[in-house]
Formats: structure tokens, C-alpha cells, sequence
């Protein structure tokens, strides 16, 4: 089943809003006291066709830990065509250095209107703002300097693969410079089923060398 990014949002929402009830009853039931809420929370009347189940944590059997960047920020790819990211802005570099290690994730809903070209004078009718090379080097420059990791997403909804190859090509090029090693993830997921020619120009552009 496909969903698109609004259902996949909303579904989320859901179940984090579920998640977010079940850990305020929990506090309630360890004695903790929530503004605005009652002392306790009775919970839902078990359904008389309930089936029982019982889960076991196999505590020396871990799994997979999970990285300590792996939380962050996401924003909407409009904003790299500013100089928010840059490494003069001092005030969140001192807030993300405060937070310890994470992501920035650049993508959303408009990224399919953030376009991209090498050549400063190009223009493209649905645009909302094009990204050139000193977007993305103010970008990568400026997680070099707070040891944020980039999780940056490409336009492929636009129907010009060999753009997109090519904004990928310079993304890697510039997101591996320096010792941190930053890298560039080319997220294609919301369009990998309808764009598989698209897709595959851009890894095929990008293969290691």
C-alpha cells in the first residue's frame, strides 16, 4: 500500500497520539500528578471477544541500538535557499552544540517546488525557490561546523531526472568533505514505485567510485 505524505502524517499522528495517552495514564498510575488532568485515568472496558496476549522482553537479546543522532530537526527544502544554515548564525549553532548530536532532515511536502540548478539564471514556472552550489555548501559547511549529520531529499516529482542526478552528484561531492564525514541521504521513498526510472539515473549517477 502506497501512502501519500499527508495520509502517512496523519496516520502518525495517531499513533503517536495514542502512544502520548498511554504514557500520561502510566504517569497517573505511578502516582505522578498532571496539570489538568484527573488524579487517575480509568482505563477502556476490556471488549468480552478479546483475545489474551502476552509479551515477553528477552532483556539479554537487546536487538539493534538505536544511534544517539538519530533524532533532529526537519524542515522544508525552501528554507536552504536562505542563510539560515550558515555558520555565522552563532545563535543555533550554540542551540544545536547544546543539544548534543542529530539530523537535519531537509525535504516535506515542498520539496517537489524546490528545484535545482548550477546556473544562476535559471528559472522554472512552478518554482518556489531554486538551490544552486552555494546553497548546498553554506548547507554542508555549516553541519561540518555543528557535527549534524544531513538527510537531504531530491525533487523528483518534477520530471527531470538528469537534474536531480545532478543535484545528487554535488550533494555527495560537497557532503563528504571534512573529518566528520557528513552524509548525504538521497531519500526517494515517497516516489520510488512511480519514479523507478528517475531513481535509478540518480544512484547510477552516484555510484562510489
Amino acid at each position: 500500500m502506497v501512502l501519500s505524505r499527508r495520509e502517512f502524517a496523519t496516520r502518525l499522528a495517531i499513533l503517536t497520539g495514542g502512544l502520548a495517552l498511554f504514557g500520561l495514564e502510566s504517569c497517573n498510575r505511578a502516582g505522578s500528578a498532571v496539570p489538568g488532568l484527573p488524579a487517575t485515568i480509568s482505563p477502556a472496558p476490556i471488549p468480552s471477544n478479546a483475545i489474551p496476549a502476552t509479551i515477553t522482553a528477552k532483556l539479554e537479546n537487546p536487538g539493534f541500538l538505536i544511534p544517539p543522532d538519530l533524532l533532529g530537526f526537519s524542515y522544508e527544502d525552501l528554507v536552504l535557499a536562505d542563510d539560515y544554515f550558515d555558520i555565522n548564525n552563532s545563535a543555533l549553532i550554540n542551540l544545536l552544540n547544546n543539544l548534543g548530536t542529530g539530523t537535519l532532515r531537509f525535504g516535506g511536502n515542498n520539496v517537489e517546488f524546490t528545484y535545482w540548478s548550477r546556473t544562476a539564471r535559471a528559472t522554472f514556472p512552478s518554482a518556489k525557490a531554486i538551490l544552486g552550489p552555494s546553497d548546498l555548501d553554506r548547507l554542508f559547511a555549516f553541519s561540518s561546523t555543528t557535527g549534524w549529520r544531513v538527510i537531504f531529499e531530491l525533487n523528483l516529482g518534477a520530471d527531470m531526472p538528469q537534474m536531480s542526478a545532478d543535484e545528487a552528484s554535488y550533494a555527495s561531492q560537497v557532503g563528504a568533505r571534512g573529518e566528520l564525514q557528513v552524509k548525504s541521504i538521497l531519500d526517494a521513498s515517497f516516489y520510488f514505485g512511480c519514479f523507478r526510472p528517475f531513481t535509478k539515473m540518480v544512484f547510477a549517477a552516484n555510484k562510489p567510485k
